[in-house]
């Protein structure tokens, strides 16, 4: 970057090196904390910020596989969170299901 006037350019500036921000990497794999016959506990690491893409991490959402689908590589979205907290409860499972 220079600075301009009416006499010209002048020297120019010291120069920064800059990486656009990306998607984050995957968080791991949740950590079960606690199970009852109709909910589970889970909790999960933070990314650090060598893994959250530059820019800081908004939220997670939570995917899950619907019992009622036969397709076991179906997933809907359980919960979008907008929080940076690294636990979420899931109430009104039925017993005997998998999720």
């Amino acid at each position: 970057m220079v600075a301009v006037n009416d006499i010209g350019n002048g020297p120019q500036s010291p120069l920064v090196g800059v990486y656009a921000a990306s998607v984050p990497s995957a968080p791991n794999a949740p950590t079960l904390v606690s199970q009852s016959a109709t909910a589970i506990s889970f909790t999960w690491q933070a990314l650090n910020i060598a893994l959250n893409g530059g820019s800081p991490v908004t939220g997670y959402k939570i995917y899950w596989h619907d019992p009622s689908n036969n397709n076991l590589y179906s997933f809907v979205l359980l919960a979008n969170t907008t929080t940076t907290n690294t636990a979420y409860t899931v109430s009104g499972l039925t017993a005997g299901l998998q999720y």
